[in-house]
């Protein structure tokens, strides 16, 4: 009887064909901490959070993606979710033909994390990306922008201002540096406590340029000898870089991590953090450096002047621009009181800007603005 007197709640279908990096990331904060809805999550592999999981083949290529949109369709007439949230441009696209495949009013929503086309450096394949997000944003309900400059982009392409929110994303407010973590970072990480620490955080592949990095360490390296260039991550490109500062004759001022469990903690062991991408959604990196209290250099991407406010939280240049780069390095490395100053900025901005608490409230408060707006059934 008791049973039969519990609301139901409303049930959530997140499908995504990505469960690594920022879009992971992104995922695993917001499915973790929903809490007015019951979710199930659809993607080729699952992620670490306490929600019904539901694998599905969806990946890049032709015969995957045919499949994985069928599968989707088959698994929203079966569990009939209250709202579809669609995560990445693959599951985007899968989840929003669906729609046009079938006779529903279940709203859906979209969040890109970084529009494709922006990423592709292919002019014909940026064109055709272009043009397929302008179509397919007439088959959802909400397009989630996670930066001012993707909101713009998403209106320059023509989509509706009404079916574009903007919401952060957004982390839980990591640990301030304090001397303690800054030593035992640089101990772990084999660095002189003397050492200025210029470093970097992300995947070794060509939108985040990593030999632009090197480049921007290789000008200031005769000036400071006790200078130590730092790249946390792994990639495809790990390679070359390395190659690239052993070219150059500063492998001794560089250190590419490799792949790292505990990337939070060695934000730690540096004095200034840079992100020197041509391309972002919104950088975690950039937000995790920031709520840590580091002052940062970063391009001007997407998502990096809602963090970054030139001369205040840190510096702005322009991408792949390794010597603008290093000019404003130089600047903070002279300049201990500045970095201090910068720092404390960023990590203030971050706490109240950029909570996790707000996105997932903002995320909620979207599905459930979207279910009061559904038409009512057809008698």
């Amino acid at each position: 009887m008791e049973a039969e007197n519990l609301v139901k709640r409303p049930k959530i279908l997140a499908v995504s064909e990505v469960t690594e990096g920022g879009v992971g990331r992104h995922l695993k904060d917001l499915l973790s901490n929903i809490t007015n809805f019951d979710v199930v999550f659809a993607a080729p592999k699952p992620l670490n959070v306490h929600c019904e999981f539901v694998k599905i083949d969806l990946k890049r290529t032709p015969k995957l993606f045919i499949k994985g949109t069928l599968q989707i369709l088959r698994l929203i007439h079966r569990i009939k979710p209250d709202v579809v949230h669609l995560h990445s441009s693959i599951a985007g696209a899968a989840g929003r033909l669906c729609r046009a495949l079938m006779n529903s009013r279940i709203p859906v929503v979209y969040t890109p994390n970084g529009l494709a086309f922006t990423y592709e450096e292919n002019h014909l394949k940026r064109r055709v990306f272009k043009e397929a997000e302008r179509y397919l944003s007439c088959l959802c309900d909400a397009i989630i922008a996670v930066s001012q400059a993707e909101r713009k982009t998403m209106r320059r392409l023509g989509i509706p201002p009404h079916k574009v929110v903007l919401i952060h994303n957004a982390i839980p407010l990591p640990n301030e540096i304090t001397e303690e973590r800054r030593l035992n970072a640089r101990r772990s990480l084999r660095l002189p406590e003397e050492a200025t620490v210029v470093g970097a955080v992300g995947r070794l592949a060509h939108p985040k340029l990593p030999l632009d990095f090197v480049k921007a360490i290789a000008y200031l390296v005769p000036r400071f000898r006790h200078l130590r260039g730092i790249w946390v991550g792994d990639g495809e490109l790990f390679d070359e870089t390395v190659s690239y500062a052993e070219r150059i004759g500063i492998d001794k001022h560089i250190l590419i991590t490799g792949w790292r469990t505990d990337a939070l903690d060695l934000l730690h062991a540096l004095d200034i953090f840079v992100l020197v991408s041509c391309a972002e959604g919104m950088p975690y990196s950039l937000l995790e450096a920031a709520g840590t209290g580091l002052p940062c250099v970063a391009t001007d991407v997407a998502g990096v002047r809602d963090v970054i406010r030139d001369g205040v939280e840190g510096f702005v240049v322009p991408p792949r621009d390794p010597r603008a780069l290093a000019e404003k390095i130089l600047i903070l490395i002279e300049d201990h009181n500045l970095r201090r100053r910068m720092g404390q900025a960023a990590r203030q901005r971050v706490a109240k800007h950029f909570s996790l608490e707000q996105m997932v409230q903002k995320t909620q408060q979207l599905y459930l603005r979207l279910l009061r707006q559904r038409p009512a059934p057809s008698p």
